[in-house]
């Protein structure tokens, strides 16, 4: 169920639902501040899982110290009670790539900028042992500031910051995605790791961004 205008999560207020129905995705305001920022519910079995919590937590400081200009950073996790988990990330007005991409075809400069800022944005992820896990045209948004990165904070972060690699993704990245059950994660781009439930690492981006390139 949707929540109201006025609703209170933690610090935050929300303005209005944003995204897809499904999304539970709002505009909100921060009450000391009044930044406007966006604010994603998590689904309630998030609340049972202390680990993955904890997990999710490490992804924030990790995302947010990336401070790349194409990646769309959370910039707190919050707990309204016992069952209620959110995210908050800033909040970006633009259209998705999804939107454009209805549309029809990108020019060519146009998709090669949209190409070169998600893959450098990607890379300096990867290099830090973030992964994404959910690339797709959904997940990219297209502002006035140039292509933005989103839904990077279900990532997994490798231990102590280091590079990923299949043993250090393991399988709490696939238990933290299934989890959160994104609705973003679109079966035509994703892995065949993640089909199987099993551990994922930068290649599963890498993957991914094949079909979206050559869907373009």
């Amino acid at each position: 169920m949707a929540l109201e205008p006025g609703t209170r999560l933690g610090l935050y207020e929300v303005i209005e639902p944003i995204g897809a129905p499904s999304d539970e995705r709002y505009k909100a305001s921060d009450t000391r501040s009044q930044q406007v920022v966006a604010l994603k519910i998590l689904p309630p079995e998030f609340a049972a899982h202390s680990e993955i919590k904890a997990r999710l937590e490490r992804n924030t400081k990790t995302i947010s110290s990336l401070n790349h200009p194409r990646i769309c950073p959370i910039v707190d996790v919050g707990h309204q009670d016992p069952a209620t988990d959110f995210v908050v990330s800033e909040f970006l007005e633009g259209e998705t790539l999804t939107q454009l991409l209805a549309r029809g075809p990108l020019e060519l400069n146009q998709a090669l900028q949209v190409v070169i800022a998600i893959a450098d944005s990607l890379d300096k992820a990867h290099r830090r042992g973030v992964v994404h896990g959910g690339l797709n045209p959904s997940v990219v948004l297209l502002t006035t500031a140039g292509p933005k990165l989103l839904d990077l904070g279900v990532a997994n972060v490798g231990a102590g910051g280091d590079a990923p690699s299949t043993t250090s993704m393991a399988t709490t990245q696939t238990s933290v995605a299934s989890l959160l059950s994104v609705p973003t994660f679109v079966a035509p781009y994703m892995a065949p790791e993640q089909f199987a439930g099993v551990a994922i690492d930068a290649r599963t981006d890498i993957y991914s961004s094949a079909p979206c390139c050559t869907r373009w």
